[in-house]
Protein backbone atom coordinates (compact mmCIF):
# COMPACT_ATOMS: atom_id res chain seq x y z
CA UNK A 1 0.00 0.00 0.00
CA UNK A 2 0.57 3.82 -0.42
CA UNK A 3 -0.25 6.93 1.38
CA UNK A 4 -0.52 9.26 -1.19
CA UNK A 5 0.37 12.42 1.56
CA UNK A 6 3.36 10.61 2.67
CA UNK A 7 5.02 8.26 -0.45
CA UNK A 8 5.17 5.60 2.58
CA UNK A 9 5.07 2.57 1.21
CA UNK A 10 4.69 -1.36 3.17
CA UNK A 11 3.33 -4.52 2.87
CA UNK A 12 -0.05 -5.75 4.71
CA UNK A 13 1.31 -9.92 5.74
CA UNK A 14 -1.94 -9.84 7.75
CA UNK A 15 -4.80 -8.35 9.62
CA UNK A 16 -5.58 -10.84 11.71
CA UNK A 17 -8.05 -8.52 13.76
CA UNK A 18 -9.02 -4.77 14.00
CA UNK A 19 -6.84 -4.90 16.62
CA UNK A 20 -3.50 -6.75 15.05
CA UNK A 21 -1.75 -6.61 11.95
CA UNK A 22 1.59 -7.73 10.80
CA UNK A 23 3.42 -5.32 7.79
CA UNK A 24 6.27 -5.33 6.38
CA UNK A 25 8.64 -2.13 5.17
CA UNK A 26 11.86 -0.63 4.67
CA UNK A 27 13.79 1.58 7.08
CA UNK A 28 16.74 1.72 8.89
CA UNK A 29 18.71 0.57 11.82
CA UNK A 30 22.10 1.24 13.58
CA UNK A 31 23.03 3.24 10.04
CA UNK A 32 21.71 0.77 7.49
CA UNK A 33 19.02 -0.52 5.14
CA UNK A 34 16.84 -3.12 6.57
CA UNK A 35 13.62 -4.59 5.93
CA UNK A 36 11.24 -4.03 8.96
CA UNK A 37 8.42 -7.03 10.01
CA UNK A 38 6.63 -5.31 12.26
CA UNK A 39 3.72 -6.85 14.28
CA UNK A 40 1.45 -3.84 15.15
CA UNK A 41 -1.81 -4.11 17.78
CA UNK A 42 -3.46 -2.44 20.54
CA UNK A 43 -2.02 -2.23 23.87
CA UNK A 44 -5.53 -4.21 24.67
CA UNK A 45 -4.81 -7.16 22.39
CA UNK A 46 -1.55 -7.67 23.38
CA UNK A 47 -2.76 -7.90 27.00
CA UNK A 48 -5.38 -10.43 26.28
CA UNK A 49 -3.28 -12.54 23.97
CA UNK A 50 -0.19 -12.32 26.08
CA UNK A 51 -0.82 -11.34 29.45
CA UNK A 52 -3.93 -12.30 30.87
CA UNK A 53 -3.72 -16.58 32.39
CA UNK A 54 -5.55 -19.06 31.95
CA UNK A 55 -6.51 -18.49 35.69
CA UNK A 56 -6.96 -14.83 35.14
CA UNK A 57 -9.37 -15.57 32.42
CA UNK A 58 -11.48 -17.53 34.95
CA UNK A 59 -12.31 -14.32 37.05
CA UNK A 60 -12.44 -10.45 36.16
CA UNK A 61 -9.12 -9.08 35.84
CA UNK A 62 -7.72 -5.80 35.89
CA UNK A 63 -3.94 -5.41 33.62
CA UNK A 64 -1.91 -3.17 33.62
CA UNK A 65 0.51 -2.25 30.50
CA UNK A 66 1.94 0.76 29.06
CA UNK A 67 2.54 0.81 25.30
CA UNK A 68 6.32 -0.38 23.58
CA UNK A 69 8.67 -1.13 21.21
CA UNK A 70 10.49 -4.05 21.09
CA UNK A 71 13.30 -4.69 18.60
CA UNK A 72 14.18 -7.85 18.13
CA UNK A 73 16.92 -9.24 15.73
CA UNK A 74 17.75 -12.95 15.23
CA UNK A 75 19.44 -14.17 11.69
CA UNK A 76 19.67 -10.81 10.17
CA UNK A 77 15.93 -10.77 10.54
CA UNK A 78 14.54 -7.58 11.75
CA UNK A 79 11.40 -7.80 14.00
CA UNK A 80 9.79 -4.99 15.81
CA UNK A 81 6.82 -5.22 17.96
CA UNK A 82 4.80 -2.24 18.41
CA UNK A 83 1.47 -2.52 21.30
CA UNK A 84 -0.25 1.16 20.85
CA UNK A 85 -2.82 2.39 23.27
CA UNK A 86 -5.18 2.61 20.73
CA UNK A 87 -8.85 1.23 20.10
CA UNK A 88 -7.97 -0.49 16.74
CA UNK A 89 -5.41 -0.33 14.43
CA UNK A 90 -6.28 1.27 10.87
CA UNK A 91 -4.66 2.51 8.66
CA UNK A 92 -3.21 5.40 9.99
CA UNK A 93 -2.17 3.75 13.03
CA UNK A 94 -0.05 1.69 10.43
CA UNK A 95 1.14 4.70 8.67
CA UNK A 96 2.12 6.89 12.05
CA UNK A 97 4.13 3.50 13.69
CA UNK A 98 5.73 3.16 10.05
CA UNK A 99 7.30 7.31 10.51
CA UNK A 100 7.69 6.54 14.34
CA UNK A 101 9.95 3.70 13.45
CA UNK A 102 11.97 5.50 10.77
CA UNK A 103 12.55 8.44 12.62
CA UNK A 104 13.47 6.92 15.82
CA UNK A 105 16.87 7.38 15.47
CA UNK A 106 18.42 5.81 19.16
CA UNK A 107 16.70 3.02 18.00
CA UNK A 108 17.83 -0.55 19.52
CA UNK A 109 17.53 -3.92 20.50
CA UNK A 110 14.97 -4.83 23.47
CA UNK A 111 11.65 -3.10 24.57
CA UNK A 112 11.23 0.52 24.97
CA UNK A 113 8.36 1.65 26.94
CA UNK A 114 6.62 4.72 26.83
CA UNK A 115 3.88 6.99 27.46
CA UNK A 116 1.05 6.40 30.68
CA UNK A 117 0.55 3.28 32.38
CA UNK A 118 -3.31 1.61 30.91
CA UNK A 119 -5.61 -0.18 32.77
CA UNK A 120 -7.79 -2.86 31.39
CA UNK A 121 -10.46 -5.14 32.96
CA UNK A 122 -11.28 -7.90 31.89
CA UNK A 123 -14.18 -9.69 32.99
CA UNK A 124 -14.73 -13.42 33.42
CA UNK A 125 -17.67 -14.54 31.02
Amino acid sequence: MKSDNRNIDYTLLNRHSPEHVEVQFNGSFLNQTVCWHACIRTLRDYCVHELVTPQQSQQTTNIQAQAFIDVNIQNNIHKVTVALNLPVIDDAAILRTIIMIRQYKRLQSGRHQYGDIATFNFDAS
